[in-house]
């Protein structure tokens, strides 16, 4: 069986208070698959898509239910490695007033940290449309090497490298050398997609970043900017920008990851040209970033990054009707 999208990285549970600003007063957590790569490939299956996800996920009844929501969703999981004693990850989200929030890593060891190289199947990787990737799953060696092996297989398979670095703080903004590996990874993509707060801790500028990605193999770069939509570039010098959706936000964790979903779903469906991106028109471009908006708003407007989403719901329907 061939896929069309093949993710690889970080599969764990966040955990969401019952109040927000802190965690005084807190009385209970509401708990909601995540870890970035997870929930894209979620995203992508909702839309009946093919999808594999390969990680690691601990012997515990958190990574049976882990397992279990994601291939309720159509998720292929049967290659997640189980480790025999490192916990699955877990990670406590501070939640803000307006929608904010902020991560509490309670997964110093952690099952999805300890994948290694002999855990990638090379197998999966034959006929596969789309490979996703992310930069949070390198924390240690042999995860460093996992992430290295995914994109050479992918690469030597023929397939579209999509990668979002999903920055954290508290691993990747302290270190130039994990920042410059991040730097690696995008550099070997097709599509890159990052948020607007990204783009200067990495490459300085905009066009500094253009200008280092379009000479690789990138073809599309995509930076999301919030309430202000996404803009998008190729290879050829053609742009443009979409205003997205407006949305009170109630959760703005995993809206990034919602919509790379939405921007790989519509790319997807619309025939991604064997010939590359660069084939595409730039209407269907354009209606691929409105689709990432689409899902990014239905992601912002529920509390928990895999709530919900909006699969092929019409473009003009109601928001409040995006489940």
């Amino acid at each position: 069986m061939s896929y069309d999208l093949v993710a690889f990285g970080e599969a764990l549970l966040d955990l969401f208070p019952d109040v927000r600003g802190g965690y005084a007063g807190v009385r209970s957590f509401t708990v909601w698959p995540g870890g970035a790569p997870a929930n894209v490939v979620q995203g992508v299956a909702s839309t009946g898509a093919r999808t594999l996800f390969l990680g690691k996920v601990g012997p515990d009844p958190l990574g049976d239910g882990l397992l279990t929501r994601m291939a309720e969703r159509g998720v292929d999981v049967a290659r997640v490695v189980r480790s025999t004693g490192t916990p699955t990850g877990v990670t406590f989200v501070v939640l803000q007033p307006d929608g904010e929030r902020s991560f509490f890593p309670y997964r110093h060891l952690a099952a999805d940290k300890e994948i290694g190289p002999d855990d990638i199947p090379a197998d999966v990787f034959h006929g596969a449309r789309v490979v996703h990737l992310g930069a949070n799953c390198m924390a240690l060696p042999a995860s460093d090497q996992a992430t290295s092996r995914v994109l050479e297989l992918a690469v030597r398979g023929g397939a579209c490298v999509s990668f979002d670095p999903n920055l954290r703080r508290h691993f990747h903004l302290g270190s130039p050398a994990v920042m410059e590996r991040v730097r690696a990874l995008a550099g070997g993509a097709h599509l890159v997609k990052l948020s607007r707060e990204e783009t200067e801790p990495l490459y300085g500028s905009l066009d500094a970043m253009l200008a280092r990605l379009f000479a690789g193999p990138a073809q599309l770069v995509v930076e999301t900017r919030d309430r202000e939509g996404a803009a998008w570039w190729t290879r050829d010098g053609r742009a443009g920008t979409d205003a997205g959706f407006p949305r009170d936000v109630v959760d703005a964790t995993g809206a990034g990851d919602a919509f790379m979903a939405g921007l790989l779903s519509a790319l997807l469906a619309g025939g991604w040209p064997p010939e590359g991106l660069h084939a595409l028109s730039t209407e269907a471009l354009a209606a691929a970033v409105r689709s990432g908006n689409r899902f990014g708003a239905h992601c912002v407007g529920l509390v928990g990054a895999a709530a919900g989403w909006p699969a092929l719901a019409p473009e003009g329907s109601d928001p409040r009707a995006w489940h």
